[in-house]
């Protein structure tokens, strides 16, 4: 059924090799990046940079897959209307949940109401493919998709924390590609506490 996904196409791959020395200086440079990363709740009105997402996009898009399928999506959302349809869709989903969510979340301190959807200046949201059409069929992709697309997630997370921009997570749902969830990009409002 995926025989069309499992067919290998090899290419001359190599890298610089690193001294012990180098080695530990830079996955001790990249620790002490990830260390400080956090889930911002408080978005400042600055703008984001489109060439910054672009670049973030590109990194996640690095991620390795179940045969190369890439089955990852990510939109980016920057008009005020969708974001706030973003917002109501996600309040509807969460408040028929039903009341073992409820009793879940207030031990978070969070709000339903969800602010920082609407308040960070960039939403990306993230879906994984689940149908994918080939030869004219529509065929059911790989388990392994949503796996694939969370590792691409991680390291947009990663890369979101190198060029300093701050995120918040969350996930989200669709028909023909399921959501994986949504990213809140932007720049921090001065005096937050995470």
């Amino acid at each position: 059924m995926h025989e069309h996904l499992l067919k290998e196409f090899e290419i001359p791959y190599s890298l610089p090799n690193l001294t012990d020395k180098e080695g530990v200086r830079n996955s001790q440079f990249f620790y002490e990046q990830m260390k400080m990363r956090r889930s911002v709740r408080n978005f400042s009105t600055r703008p984001v940079s489109l060439k910054i997402i672009q670049n973030l996009i590109k990194t996640a898009g690095c991620s390795p897959s179940v045969g190369n399928t890439q089955p990852w999506k990510f939109c980016v959302i920057v008009n005020e209307e969708k974001k706030r349809e973003i917002r109501e869709k996600y309040n509807l989903f969460r408040m028929g949940a039903g009341s073992e969510w409820v009793v879940d979340i207030s031990q978070l301190q969070v709000t339903w109401s969800r602010p920082y959807i609407t308040d960070a200046p960039v939403v990306l949201v993230i879906c994984h493919e689940i149908f994918k059409e080939v030869s004219g069929t529509k065929q059911r992709l790989f388990h392994y998709n949503q796996v694939s697309t969370s590792i691409s997630v991680g390291m947009l997370l990663a890369a979101l924390q190198l060029r300093f921009i701050q995120q918040q997570q969350q996930k989200v749902g669709g028909p023909k590609q399921r959501g994986q969830g949504t990213v809140h990009l932007g720049t921090t409002q001065n005096d937050i506490q995470v």
